[in-house]
């Protein structure tokens, strides 16, 4: 027993070390394997990557103002995002960028916004690209690829502070729509007839949208909580066969500030009912709203959709915002494949019309848009 308890702890530490040289010699192995075979992975651990890199990984800049020199699509600004080995696409401006994604000029150039790491600050550093330079995005900032290449990349300031506060704008619709996306499958799937409870409308942008309830239902809508005749203010039942039902409110039946209203959805003897509050707004602010979009129209090299919309949501006024964002989807959608059009810039940009799916209660409308960011996820086409 007394040789033994001596000798024990000696034969566990030779076995542990074994143990050790064996593990180490087995992952040495591996790590060698994967190194040799990092440029073959599987459909399924590509679609896997992507999935994780779009989903966990947060933007740090946006690509702003390309300037392609040439019509020569292979000589265009391009663009390599983090999980792909080899492929570039032709970039775009507003396309967001993540740790580790490539940017190659060729004839072009563009500028590239950098967020400020604190995430609590609305800041952000310009950087001119200019031709034939390739960069990486990492978390230090811009560098280059090639350390012995001469061009320099140039600071800038940008003076419009709409633009800048709209890129901040982009970056936090895309975060809670990626959001959306990550969560329980009941955000996606819920069924349950809603309306916004809180809205921002206008004489410049008066409808309001919600999901039709089904087959057979009409509406009407009442000032105040009560659905008595006397306060209904459509003339006749509002009747919708299609998805989502709109109405545009008067002027008339409006005053400044908050509006009371209950919406009565009927169908037979079955009635459901809905109470709202809708902010009409102040001349004041109709003035600032149209002013910004008037200023985006005018800039060059903008998505002015995109960013009209974005500007919107800044005032509430989120069913014009839709309409606008469902609108420009749909055209980026339809464009034809030999357009040679990055589905991935389109697919960042869906995540602001799901956020406002969420945000308007579309719920079915939400779940086709879900399944297209799927789709273009896989590099399926639909």
């Amino acid at each position: 027993m007394i040789v033994k308890t001596k000798f024990y702890p000696i034969y566990i530490i030779v076995l542990i070390i074994l143990m050790t040289g064996l593990s180490c010699i087995s992952v040495f192995k591996n790590e060698l394997f994967a190194n040799k075979h990092s440029d073959s992975i599987s459909s399924d651990e590509y679609k896997k990557s992507k999935y994780e890199f779009l989903l966990t990984s947060d933007p740090v800049g946006i690509i702003v103002d390309v300037i392609n020199n040439s019509d020569d699509d292979d000589q265009s600004v391009k663009y390599k995002p983090g999980y792909e080995k080899k492929n570039y696409f032709k970039a775009c401006s507003n396309k967001l960028l993540f740790i580790d994604d490539k940017i190659k000029t060729n004839d072009g150039q563009c500028k590239i916004f950098l967020f400020d790491k604190n995430k609590k600050i609305k800041k952000g550093v310009y950087k001119i690209l200019l031709e034939n330079q390739t960069v990486v995005i990492k978390p230090i900032g811009v560098v280059k690829e090639n350390i012995h290449d001469n061009n320099k990349i140039i600071d800038y300031s940008e003076k419009n502070l709409i633009i800048n506060d709209l890129l901040f704008s982009l970056k936090e619709q895309y975060t809670m729509g990626k959001k959306i996306i990550t969560s329980a499958t009941r955000d996606i799937y819920d069924d349950e007839w809603t309306i916004i409870n809180n809205i921002a409308l206008s004489p410049d942008f008066p409808d309001l949208i919600w999901a039709h309830v089904g087959n057979g239902f009409q509406y009407d809508i009442f000032h105040g909580d009560i659905d008595d005749d006397k306060n209904k203010i459509n003339k006749t039942p509002i009747v919708k066969t299609s998805d989502i039902v709109k109405y545009k409110f008067d002027s008339r039946d409006m005053k400044i500030g908050k509006n009371e209203f209950t919406i009565r959805a009927t169908n037979g003897s079955e009635k459901k009912y809905q109470r709202i509050l809708i902010d009409w707004q102040n001349s004041k602010t109709r003035e600032e709203v149209n002013r910004q979009i008037e200023d985006i129209e005018k800039l060059k090299q903008t998505n002015v959709p995109l960013f009209s919309a974005l500007t919107l949501i800044e005032y509430s006024l989120f069913a014009t915002a839709y309409s606008i964002m469902n609108d420009y989807i749909n055209s980026e959608d339809e464009k034809k494949p030999h357009e040679k059009k990055p589905s991935i810039i389109n697919n960042e940009h869906r995540l602001v019309l799901i956020k406002l799916c969420s945000h308007l209660h579309l719920n079915e409308h939400k779940k086709i848009q879900f399944k297209h960011f799927v789709k273009e996820l896989e590099g399926d086409s639909f």
